[in-house]
């Protein structure tokens, strides 16, 4: 199958999509990976993975698919970044989604479900590590069953609920609160793009986390 991969310049699953590229072309795929909406051209199936651009009806149409992965309880828990919204609601089992791309965001039908298991300790990389590793491997056996699976996508059904986008502003923590109230605040903060922050005295102040190593 001719393959487009469309994610962020800046998103941090990059790293992880060189591996599924490879995957792909060992499947005797043709794969296109690229960053920008404009830069799509036409196949089979196009893959938005750590994509929070718009992609418009003409450009969809341009495929016999065009799927998307989203994190949470479809059609609850559409809209930005559910993962991190869901681990600071304190939640340790993480639905997990691939589904159609539609006009309306988060809406089409899907494919697969799965979930990704928390303990509560992850900090925000190895949270992506676990995010990362699921996604993979639904797009993985959406492609190893994609005649079956093609045919038999659900779709969503019940009320749905929508995840804000969030921004820097959301990192901001209240200083009289423990700082056990505020770990899953710490778990999902990005510590050099956005770290977790407070306010005193008119000055803001960042706080970084990171893993004690046992040997420290």
């Amino acid at each position: 199958m001719n393959i487009w991969i469309l994610s962020d310049e800046s998103s941090w699953i990059n790293h992880y999509l060189e591996d599924l590229c490879q995957s792909a072309v060992n499947n005797g795929h043709v794969v296109h990976w690229v960053h920008k909406v404009a830069e799509l051209g036409c196949g089979d199936i196009c893959f938005l993975l750590g994509c929070g651009q718009m992609v418009p009806e003409h450009k969809r149409a341009g495929f016999n698919h065009c799927v998307v992965v989203h994190e949470s309880d479809l059609p609850r828990g559409r809209g930005w970044s559910p993962m991190t919204w869901q681990v600071l609601e304190g939640k340790r089992k993480i639905p997990i989604c691939l589904l159609e791309a539609d006009e309306k965001v988060d809406s089409g039908v899907v494919y697969l479900r799965s979930f990704i298991s928390l303990e509560g300790t992850e900090l925000v990389e190895e949270l992506r590590q676990k995010q990362a590793k699921e996604t993979l491997k639904l797009v993985e056996t959406f492609l190893l069953n994609f005649e079956t699976l093609r045919e038999n996508g659900e779709p969503q059904i019940g009320e749905s609920s929508y995840y804000p986008r969030r921004s820097a502003d959301d990192s901001e923590v209240d200083p009289e609160r423990t700082l056990l109230e505020l770990f899953n605040a710490f778990r999902v903060a990005d510590n050099e793009r956005y770290p977790v922050f407070f306010r005193h005295l008119g000055k803001e102040y960042q706080l970084r986390i990171s893993l004690r190593s046992k040997d420290d």
